[in-house]
């Protein structure tokens, strides 16, 4: 009875050490070190608050930043400027400085962030910088010219074993391994007693062997038991909460995939972008696009507006809806980095695949290319995997590599019956501008018409699918040049589109119309016996003028 006693005893120690454990909330003031006041960023690393999250109060008149930004992605955005950190040795936290004062340190920038707002006065705010094996950096930064906080602090919650759970283990450990070695005594002088009353000497032996299994087979539970509690006690008494599997101090040796930018992210960049757009598009001003725009996406919408100032008769370019319905976010801890915003406002509307590209952490997204998806075709699902990167343009995983997919389908296009033809999918695209070129040739009269696409390498890019395949985004330059056959002849550009934008009705020499073209391919993986299929096209007239 009494080892019964004892063994219900450590069942409620134990428990009060582990599942019957209370949370109490640890608060530390921070001491900002010395020098601390030169500083530009107060940092508190993914570590400090693992994964249950911390509760900072900042004390101060502010404004501030209080912002979350991937661990991966500090070096690069706070360069060598100095920062205030706080770290943690136990339970402890403190903090030093880091970096040099003279460092410039000026970023508007606010796209590197995963979360980002503007605190003043006093505040309280729970931030979790740990989730999913995802780590984040808390980064608190002065706005608008004003100085980091005077005062910070942090709280977390602790879990703490009840007070009465290690002596109540102790106490019936020792009191069920006391009744346990009473009854083996007492087992014992019941045996020697059989043995004093004169049995023979096999008898004899025969007892010896059984007593000894019996204590073998007694002792062996007891030992474990033991030996369990031992090893239990040590992390139940601790105070401060063990690292879990999936926290940064857990898996320090594992690779960090956080990725590149957060759904909440991404919709604020996207966000920026169409308001840019919008505001440009008002002012059909290209020098309204300096801010988010760049390679063939400004190219394309300042052509645009150049070509309506002469001919107004020229559709306007498409507003930039902001609903994302899917995206290709590859992982990437360098710069510069790309990723893919597919975004469609209504049902009746066809998706638009939005290029976005940042060349600096400390610099906006930028929107490189837009292409409109045609009718029927189907964005594939992205490969958007942990650790899933870019594809290179000599990547050989498709039926053909990025690269020539792009140089195929210049050729194709010049070329309907070239090498290159059997290599795509037909579609409304590669239709209507062959048909096109067919007419522009057969129509010519006095004129000799070529046309010829080049792709622009620098607007490549290329992303995984989740099928093995990739998708491949590039931009193709269309030069139209129509000549007069005979010397001293003319090209008419009487009743065309033309006239207005190169000012005149008859041009003795060449004429030369320029069209951008934003596409998007898929690429079948190699091996599966499909063709390369366009999914996308942006087509703009860009320019024309006399040759």
């Amino acid at each position: 009875m009494a080892a019964i006693v004892g063994l219900f005893l450590a069942l409620v120690g134990a428990a009060g050490l582990t599942f019957l454990k209370t949370t109490e909330q640890s608060t530390v003031n921070v001491a900002m070190p010395a020098g601390s006041e030169h500083s530009k960023i107060l940092r508190i690393p993914a570590e400090v608050g693992g994964q249950d999250g911390l509760d900072l109060t900042i004390d101060g008149q502010g404004p501030w930043n209080v912002s979350l930004i991937r661990s991966l992605d500090v070096k690069a955005w706070a360069g060598d400027a100095q920062q205030t950190v706080v770290s943690r040795a136990g339970g402890d936290l403190s903090a030093s400085t880091e970096g040099t004062a003279a460092a410039a340190f000026a970023p508007a920038s606010t796209d590197i962030f995963a979360t980002t707002a503007v605190q003043r006065g006093r505040t309280v705010q729970h931030i979790d910088p740990v989730r999913d094996n995802q780590r984040y950096d808390v980064v608190i930064t002065g706005s608008e010219g004003a100085p980091l906080p005077s005062s910070l602090t942090v709280s977390k919650d602790v879990e703490v074993a009840q007070p009465w759970g290690l002596p109540l283990l102790i106490v019936g450990l020792l009191v069920a391994l006391g009744s346990l070695l009473a009854w083996l005594l007492m087992r014992r002088k019941g045996d020697d007693d059989r043995l004093a009353a004169g049995s023979s000497p096999r008898a004899r032996e025969a007892v010896r062997v059984a007593r000894g299994s019996h204590r073998a087979q007694a002792v062996s539970p007891l030992l474990a038991m033991a030996l369990a509690g031992s090893f239990a006690v040590p992390a139940a008494v601790s105070t401060s909460p063990a690292p879990s599997a999936a926290s940064p101090s857990a898996s320090a040796g594992a690779q960090d995939y956080t990725p590149t930018v957060s759904g909440q992210q991404l919709e604020r960049i996207v966000k920026a972008v169409s308001a840019d757009a919008e505001k440009a598009d008002k002012a059909q001003s290209a020098s309204a696009l300096t801010g988010r725009f760049t390679g063939a996406a400004k190219t394309l919408r300042a052509g645009t507006y150049a070509m309506r100032a002469k001919n107004s008769s020229i559709a306007p370019p498409a507003p930039i809806a902001t609903k994302i319905v899917t995206s290709m976010v590859p992982f990437s801890d360098e710069f510069p980095r790309s990723v893919v915003a597919v975004v469609q406002d209504g049902p009746q509307d066809l998706p638009v695949a939005l290029v976005l590209e940042q060349k600096r952490a400390q610099d906006d997204y930028v929107l490189r290319d837009t292409m409109s998806m045609l009718p029927g075709a189907k964005f594939p699902k992205p490969d958007n995997e942990p650790g899933s990167r870019a594809v290179g343009l000599d990547d050989g995983r498709g039926v053909l590599t990025p690269a020539r997919s792009l140089q195929a389908l210049a050729d194709v296009l010049d070329h309907p019956e070239g090498p290159s033809k059997g290599a795509f999918e037909s579609t409304s695209f590669q239709k209507d501008l062959i048909d096109f070129q067919k007419s522009v040739t057969k129509n010519a009269g006095g004129v000799n018409s070529t046309i010829r696409q080049a792709v622009d390498w620098n607007e490549a890019r290329a992303f995984p699918t989740a099928d093995g395949g990739v998708m491949v985004f590039g931009y193709l330059n269309m030069l139209y040049t129509a000549s007069p056959k005979e010397s001293g002849g003319s090209v008419q550009l009487s009743g065309t589109p033309y006239e207005k934008l190169v000012g005149a009705a008859s041009v003795k020499g060449p004429v030369e119309v320029s069209y951008g073209q934003s596409v998007m391919m898929y690429v079948p993986k190699r091996g599966s016996g499909e063709k390369v299929v366009v999914t996308g096209v942006d087509q703009d007239l860009i320019g024309a003028r006399k040759g």
